[in-house]
Parts: structure tokens; C-alpha cells; sequence
């Protein structure tokens, strides 16, 4: 519950919805799962598996549209494809803990990426970084202007062609793979009979 409470919620009222009281902000009928604020711009969590895809593609969707420079925030596996398709920029995750998430699928939506600075061990980060179509950013402060930088529609344009130009240039990889594997083979001995 503390999204709701970083999103500027009254305590009282969420602690009113978690415990079914009418001065809850779902007038206590729904408890967590259903707690919602439009004046706080959040907009709940769902009980019903995938309820929260058409939500967060149509909250992007409207910010992209209003030209607002509003972001969507999820934190749900599974549903990034359809927020990639309606998004501008993407920030993903990983690059300040263990190691950065993939990069390829905002890539491939031809959306400018923002990593943290881990990303050693991430090939086709290190690369997309190199290629333009991507960005490291070292704390909130080089987050926010990257960010601020790309709402440019020029500057997101180019990094957003870069990105997905990086993705097309690797287009045929299984094929190039089992080439070096048929290649590698047929440099071994023959097998005994």
C-alpha cells in the first residue's frame, strides 16, 4: 500500500478502504484491490487478472495524446508490450540493482531507452547505448534530465529511429547462429562408425 501513500493519499482514507469503512476511497467496498483516486492520479490495483493491461495503455495513451508529459508507472509482468506500443520514452528496469532488463522490446517500438548504469553484463544495452537509441542515467537527477531532453520531438524522433534501427540491424540472428553452428560442425572430425 505504499504507492497509494507515495501518491499523496490520506492515510486515513486508505486505512478507512482496507477495512471496508464507508470514508474509504472506493467508499470501502473494494479494499486494495479496487483503491482508486483520480485526484491523486492512481488508478487502483485489480483482482482480475489483466484488468490493469487496457487501464495503463489508456492512461499512456492519454497522456501521449494530451501532449501532458504524464507517465505511466507499471509494475506488472506481462502487460509491457501493449504500454510500449502507446509510450514515448521508456525507462527500464534493473540497470540499478543486479543488472538492467531487457532492452530489445521498447527498442523494437522504436522508443528511446533509459537504463540504469549496471548494464556490463547486457550486451545488447551496452550496444543500443552505442548505437544512440539508448541512455544511461547514474541517479534521479540525470534521470529527470534525460527525460526532460527527449520530451524534445526532434531529439526523441532520432533516439527512437536509432533504437529501432539497432533492433533491425540484428534481424536474422537464428539464421547467422546456425550458419556458425553448421560451420562448426562441419570443421569437427567425423564421428567413429
Amino acid at each position: 500500500h505504499g504507492h497509494m501513500l507515495a501518491c499523496g493519499m490520506d492515510p486515513n482514507g486508505v486505512m478507512a478502504e482496507l477495512t471496508g469503512r464507508a470514508g474509504g476511497y472506493s467508499k470501502g467496498k473494494g479494499g486494495s484491490m479496487h483503491m482508486f483516486s483520480v485526484e491523486h492520479r492512481f488508478y487502483g490495483g485489480h483482482g482480475i487478472v489483466g484488468a490493469q493491461v487496457p487501464l495503463g495503455t489508456g492512461l499512456a495513451f492519454a497522456h501521449k495524446y494530451r501532449k501532458d508529459g504524464g507517465v505511466c508507472v507499471a509494475d506488472r509482468v506481462g502487460i509491457l508490450p501493449e504500454l510500449y506500443a502507446a509510450g514515448e520514452i521508456a525507462l527500464v528496469g534493473g540497470g540499478f540493482g543486479r543488472g538492467v532488463h531487457s532492452v530489445l522490446e521498447p527498442a523494437a517500438r522504436g522508443l528511446p531507452v533509459l537504463l540504469g548504469p549496471r548494464i556490463g553484463r547486457a550486451d545488447e544495452a551496452r550496444r543500443l547505448v552505442e548505437a544512440g537509441g539508448g541512455y544511461v542515467v547514474e541517479d534521479g537527477p540525470s534521470l529527470l534530465a534525460r527525460w526532460r531532453a527527449l520530451l524534445d520531438p526532434q531529439a526523441r524522433g532520432a533516439a527512437g529511429r536509432a533504437a529501432l534501427d539497432f533492433v533491425r540491424a540484428g534481424a536474422g540472428a537464428v539464421e547467422r547462429s546456425m550458419d556458425f553452428l553448421d560451420a562448426a560442425r562441419g570443421a569437427l572430425p567425423p564421428e567413429p562408425a
